[in-house]
């Protein structure tokens, strides 16, 4: 009896164990970050992503690895060191930009 107390525990609790959030699904939504002192905005859906006041183009995720397809190829390393920040890091500077998220 005891037993299956235990183990009727154990997959109750287990049941309120939450996955983790991909990256894909952590990257989507609206991001705020600045340049040269120049607030802007990048929102991300699922198949593009647009920075304010600019046409959307596409991109893809796999792993951390965000290819952004434009004028351009770019290539960034994806981190979120923290539930509301964003690190993209390019691989080829070492350079590391840091997004918010919008409220």
């Amino acid at each position: 009896m005891r037993l299956l107390i235990l183990l009727i525990c154990f997959l109750a609790l287990g049941g309120c164990v939450s996955t983790p959030e991909s990256l894909s699904d952590r990257i989507l939504g609206t991001w705020e970050s600045s340049v040269g002192g120049f607030t802007y905005s990048t929102r991300y859906s699922a198949e593009d992503v647009t920075i304010e006041g600019h046409e959307a183009v596409s991109y893809s995720l796999e792993g951390d690895r965000l290819t952004i397809a434009g004028d351009a190829v770019m290539t960034r390393i994806v981190s979120f060191p923290e539930p509301d920040t964003m690190a993209q890091l390019d691989p080829v500077t070492g350079t590391v930009h840091l997004f918010q998220r919008a409220r």
